[in-house]
C-alpha cells in the first residue's frame, strides 16, 4: 500500500476539472471557472494562468520510490 505525504495530497486534491482538462486536451487555451455550470457569465481561466494546480511526477516518482526503498521493495521505475 502506499501512503501519499501531504504535499502529495494538496497537489492532487487541489486540481480541479477544468485543471484536468487544461493538461489533457490538446489546444485548450481555457476553461470556465467552474466547468459544470452553464457558461452564461461565467468566468474563463487561461490554461496557463498561475492558478491552475499542476502535478509534479517528478516529485510524485521520488516519493513512490522512497517508500519502496524504506520497505525494501524493488522499484521497477527507473530514474532519469
Amino acid at each position: 500500500m502506499i501512503f501519499i505525504f501531504l504535499p502529495m495530497q494538496s497537489m492532487l486534491f487541489g486540481r480541479t476539472l477544468g485543471d484536468v482538462f487544461c493538461d489533457n486536451v490538446v489546444g485548450m487555451a481555457s476553461t470556465q471557472a467552474d466547468v459544470f455550470k452553464v457558461p452564461e457569465g461565467q468566468p474563463r481561466i487561461p490554461c496557463g494562468h498561475p492558478s491552475r494546480a499542476r502535478i509534479d511526477f517528478d516529485a510524485a516518482a521520488d516519493m513512490i520510490l522512497a517508500e519502496d526503498a524504506e520497505a525494501g521493495k524493488v522499484s521497477y521505475l527507473l530514474r532519469r
